[in-house]
């Protein structure tokens, strides 16, 4: 349920390693609800301890004076496990792999694109290196070079 509205009754969900699944559904139904839930593990059965992420490009849009350097350090420093220096060194590593270069990277979030705001949180969900990566309409805003290589990295 969420906002008094069921999404889901009796259902339930099996997923295996090393497949891609798709959530098809109208707008409004509770695709986004649904994957926020997973991400936040507050699914009923739904393991806590698999690291499971949801790539949102509108959080990174609300970080708009950060730069994403900073907003990658931010980020990996909640996820935690890691010293500061492997943070840093998945977060760029993560910002190259996405296709920032050292210029992008020190400008204020709110200056960039929606493709590249894309782009950073894709970097995100790379750099936490998930076994569950939720993708909410993944190819929005992203140019043909962003979804070839989106679709590189999923394969």
């Amino acid at each position: 349920m969420y906002g008094g509205r069921t999404l889901l009754r009796q259902a339930s969900m099996r997923l295996a390693r090393g497949r891609r699944y798709a959530i098809i559904g109208d707008n409004g139904v509770g695709k986004t609800t649904l994957l926020r839930n997973l991400a936040k593990g507050s699914l009923d059965g739904f393991p806590v301890d698999l690291r499971t992420v949801f790539v949102n490009p509108e959080a990174v849009s609300a970080a708009g004076e950060l730069t994403p350097s900073e907003y990658m350090k931010r980020e990996m420093h909640a996820f935690g496990g890691l010293s500061d220096a492997a943070n840093a060194a998945k977060c760029v590593e993560a910002l190259r792999a996405t296709g920032f270069d050292a210029a992008q990277t020190s400008r204020p979030i709110g200056e960039l694109s929606g493709g590249w705001k894309v782009r950073l949180a894709l970097a995100v969900g790379v750099a936490k290196d998930a076994r569950v990566l939720l993708l909410d309409e993944p190819t929005n805003h992203l140019d043909a070079a962003a979804c070839k290589w989106l679709t590189s990295y999923l394969s």
